[in-house]
């Protein structure tokens, strides 16, 4: 999932050496990503989501992953509020294929596949997309090194990707800003065409199972002038999986945190 990709990153490199050659774009890219592998994970995620007259509207989804590199599937449901407790989503990711999505309505006891030209569109009200929530696989970017900027704990690589030739998004291109002590992937700006569309920040980043992991992340949309906390508990990694969980006859059963 694209929100995995952007918010877990491994924390155990001492920082880069004075005098050495800088990384390129894309090794930061691959290094970063080679740290988060895991074979498995679980959250349970607490949303608050903010319009543009400052309304609040509070959730809860829970979210688990097998699999990873391109080759994955997730699953995430609602908990709350009681009108969405339920509804979830089903991520199939394939290295060189589009990815494939279907979402289940438990008032209707019925699931819908997620059309190509939907997945740029907010996910039940929220401010993350369908593609935000897909796998961000490396191989699908180019990744090019701009520079450097100061950012908390230290300094930050800012690297820019842009998708290759033939990979559909709605992004055309993103700039993260990556700390340079751990990796740890500290903002991303998202860009429409010429348009800055929307930021991620993440924060309060936490070592679990030898990975770094931010457990806050807020998502604005800058037209809407909304914006999405996200705020993470109970993450485990490398979790016993089964296959058949990640399937649409699943998506329609309301599951517990795995013990």
């Amino acid at each position: 999932m694209m929100l995995k990709a952007l918010a877990v990153f491994a924390a155990t490199l001492g920082g880069w050496p004075t005098g050495a050659a800088l990384p390129t774009g894309e090794e930061i890219a691959r290094e970063a990503d080679r740290r988060q592998q895991s074979r498995s994970q679980f959250y349970e995620g607490r949303i608050r989501v903010v319009d543009a007259k400052g309304r609040v509207r509070d959730k809860a989804w829970r979210f688990w992953r097998i699999g990873y590199g391109g080759d994955s599937k997730s699953v995430i449901q609602f908990t709350l509020p009681s009108e969405v407790k339920g509804v979830g989503l089903l991520t199939y990711s394939q290295r060189g294929k589009e990815d494939e999505q279907w979402m289940w309505t438990p008032s209707i006891r019925r699931d819908r596949r997620i059309a190509p030209q939907e997945k740029s569109t907010r996910f039940l009200g929220t401010d993350f997309t369908y593609e935000d929530l897909s796998e961000r696989v490396v191989e699908d970017w180019d990744h090019l090194l701009k520079g450097e900027t100061s950012c908390e704990g230290g300094t930050c690589w800012i690297v820019e990707a842009v998708p290759h030739e033939g990979k559909k998004s709605q992004y055309s291109r993103s700039v993260a800003h990556v700390r340079q002590s751990d990796y740890a992937l500290m903002k991303m700006d998202l860009h429409v065409g010429s348009a800055l569309r929307r930021t991620l920040v993440l924060s309060d980043h936490r070592v679990l199972q030898g990975t770094l992991t931010a457990h806050r992340l807020v998502m604005s949309d800058l037209e809407k002038g909304s914006r999405t906390e996200l705020t993470l508990t109970d993450v485990r990694y490398n979790l016993p999986g089964d296959s058949e969980f990640f399937t649409l006859r699943s998506l329609g059963e309301l599951h517990d945190p795995p013990k």
